[in-house]
């Protein structure tokens, strides 16, 4: 093999790697940052409807 196409199979296999961790990445987000956002909204506005009751309440 030579020198060029050695170099360009190496690039070619970072650029394979770098893809794989991307969308490795993608799917650790759309697993668990997706679902710990939503909790997180949803704990806020609980939280604020309590707070309302409470209020009302008063």
């Amino acid at each position: 093999m030579s020198e060029a196409k050695l170099s360009q199979a190496k690039l070619s296999q970072a650029r394979l790697r770098e893809a794989r961790l991307r969308q490795a990445a993608v799917m650790l987000t759309l697993a668990f940052g997706v679902p710990l956002v939503l909790a997180w909204f949803g704990l806020l506005g609980w939280g604020v409807v309590w707070l309302a009751r409470s209020a009302l309440s008063l």
